[in-house]
């Protein structure tokens, strides 16, 4: 019995032989891992430059519209103010025209 405890010993005393080989293909992996998610995070920030790039052509084209809008609504308010004053005129003138023929 006492040899068997001697030998039970041993083996739990015995030092452990170290391999490279585990390690290594686990920093293997890890690296992949890790460059795996650096490129995920590259396309992620490409994507989002693209997707701001995008809403900013879309900021300017709304605010061309905008100019484009102010500028035809300042049109058709000169336009509206030139048949006012081309009405009123015309009104003016059937006014007389109708008090001379009154007048004969």
């Amino acid at each position: 019995m006492r040899g068997k405890a001697i030998n039970t010993i041993q083996q739990a005393v015995k030092p452990r032989t170290f391999s490279v080989r585990p390690l290594f293909y686990a920093s293997v992996l890890s690296a992949g891992v890790l460059l795996c998610a650096f490129s995920a995070h590259a396309d992620d920030r490409d994507q989002l430059k693209s997707i701001q790039a995008d809403i900013a052509a879309k900021e300017r084209a709304v605010r061309q519209q905008q100019q484009q809008r102010a500028s035809l609504l300042a049109q058709l308010k000169a336009q509206e103010e030139a048949i006012s004053a081309a009405a009123r005129k015309l009104r003016e003138t059937q006014n007389t025209l109708e008090q001379l023929n009154a007048q004969n």
